[in-house]
């Protein structure tokens, strides 16, 4: 997918509230974290609903490349079957990525974008 200039947006409803459901979850860097994506721009990397982040703001002090993660179940049951994992990844303080995958890595079905946000389960 093309990542040029004029593909980087501001955070959708969805996107938003998914991502502040990953960063309700305490963590080092997750304050920092927040207030990054206040001013937020984002581009699509794939078309499972990866996202890479442009942020500005403090740097994030985590401790791990992957400090929060959830999933979600693709399915025909919306509690059970192969899981969407949701990741907060970051290589650097300031570089953030959203992650996507899906346990069977066919095509996942229901994007996060359009999942029910109740269903989503932190780890």
């Amino acid at each position: 997918m093309s990542t040029s200039t004029e593909s980087w947006r501001a955070l959708s409803e969805a996107e938003i509230s998914i991502i502040g459901k990953l960063l309700s979850r305490d963590f080092p860097g997750r304050h920092e974290l927040r207030m990054q994506l206040l001013l937020a721009r984002v581009s699509p990397i794939d078309r499972q609903g990866s996202l890479q982040f442009r942020v500005v703001g403090p740097a994030a002090p985590v401790e791990t490349r992957v400090p929060t993660e959830a999933h979600y179940f693709d399915g025909p049951n919306e509690d059970s079957g192969p899981a969407v994992h949701l990741l907060i990844t970051l290589s650097k303080a300031s570089c953030m990525n959203s992650k996507s995958r899906k346990d069977d890595d066919t095509a996942i079905t229901v994007l996060p974008a359009d999942m029910d946000l109740t269903k989503l389960h932190l780890f």
